[in-house]
């Protein structure tokens, strides 16, 4: 058994990589997030649409504050959480793009941002390893200069270029339907067809149900329990 002086050394909140580049980043983002949403007057017009965002930025920094007690050898339950959660706050931030409410600029920004966490998260849950959180970047970066995102979240309040703008405004760039459901699914392993439809809004649950079928023909994806109960998974 660990000593006790181990156990807090393997704490996430002592891996100084983990600590900027993870927890930092989204700590940065979710207040932008809170920034944007005061500094525009939303909550008076539209409380409902607010609240929600509100609700699913304090429960992705709450995730990312657990996640920093969290053993490096147990840590990929809370960090899947934490994925999860980032995904759902870029799908409520799209829903204010959507509601005209945000500019497509600073919802490219906040893109942009948030996946570089969701993919960083990703090589660290796959690998299991705190020397993955940067295997998809240049072995000759240095630290500073690792999971560094296009635009810094402080630059939300400015203008981004027009090009930046027409991407996100038209969606190109953006991962195919199946692609984005096989993302939920590794976050989120036994999900229903209503947690896979939180995250994937831009069609119904029925055309959810299409493509997780022929996902599961295409033998990516299995199928557990029956009606209410049914549950999807990465094979």
């Amino acid at each position: 058994m660990l000593s006790n002086k181990t156990q807090s050394e393997e704490k996430l909140v002592n891996n100084p990589e983990y600590y900027k580049y993870i927890f930092k980043k989204t700590e940065k983002v979710v207040c932008a997030v809170f920034y944007i949403l005061d500094d525009r007057g939303h909550a008076k017009d539209n409380p409902i649409i607010i609240k929600d965002i509100e609700k699913v930025a304090l429960k992705t920094i709450d995730t990312a504050l657990r996640s920093l007690q969290s053993h490096g050898s147990s840590s990929a339950t809370i960090l899947s959480e934490l994925r999860y959660d980032l995904l759902s706050l870029q799908t409520k931030l799209r829903i204010l793009h959507a509601s005209h409410l945000l500019t497509a600029d600073i919802l490219h920004v906040f893109i942009d941002e948030t996946d570089s966490v969701i993919r960083t998260l990703k090589n660290y849950i796959e690998y299991g390893d705190t020397s993955a959180l940067f295997s998809d970047t240049d072995a000759s970066d240095g630290p500073a200069n690792r999971v560094v995102a296009k635009r810094p979240v402080s630059s939300v309040s400015g203008g981004a270029s027009r090009t930046a703008s027409t991407q996100a405004g038209n969606g190109t760039n953006q991962p195919d339907r199946k692609t984005r459901i096989a993302e939920v699914l590794k976050s989120k392993p036994n999900a229903s067809i209503k947690d896979i439809s939180d995250i994937v809004t831009d069609c119904s649950e029925k055309t959810i149900q299409r493509e997780l079928m022929s996902m599961i023909n295409d033998k990516i994806v299995e199928k557990k329990g029956q009606r209410r109960w049914t549950t999807y998974s990465l094979i």
